[in-house]
């Protein structure tokens, strides 16, 4: 019998749309700029999907469906395309089209996962 670990599930869907809602928003991510002072939030936003993204894990793999990973996997691709980006501010990193690509997807996955949550 294979018991999965439902709270692990869902807390780790629920983490990572709230982080592809992070990435998808211009307002949200300068408000937690603003919020977390003492933080280098371009570097964090870059550098989160490390944490979140742990696309081996089985509690990860049983959160979302096949399409969501494929949706994932690509956003994780252009996250790591952006991160040689230099910028010291969350406003330079929103003008470089590298983050750019990456909140655009975002916004469509962040639509994605949610309607997908409600099935």
């Amino acid at each position: 019998m294979n018991l999965k670990p439902q709270h692990n599930v869902l807390s780790i869907r629920a983490s990572v749309v709230a982080y592809v809602e992070l990435l998808a928003s211009a307002s949200a991510q300068a408000r937690y700029e603003r919020d977390v002072p003492h933080a280098f939030v371009p570097g964090e936003l870059i550098e989160a999907d490390d944490q979140l993204l742990h696309i081996k894990s089985p509690a990860y793999v049983d959160a979302f469906t096949d399409a969501e990973h494929r949706d994932l996997a690509h956003l994780y691709g252009l996250i790591r395309e952006a991160a040689p980006v230099e910028a010291s501010t969350v406003a330079e990193l929103q003008k470089r089209p590298e983050w750019r690509r990456v909140m655009t997807l975002a916004k469509n996955l962040a639509v994605q996962l949610n309607r997908n949550a409600n099935l």
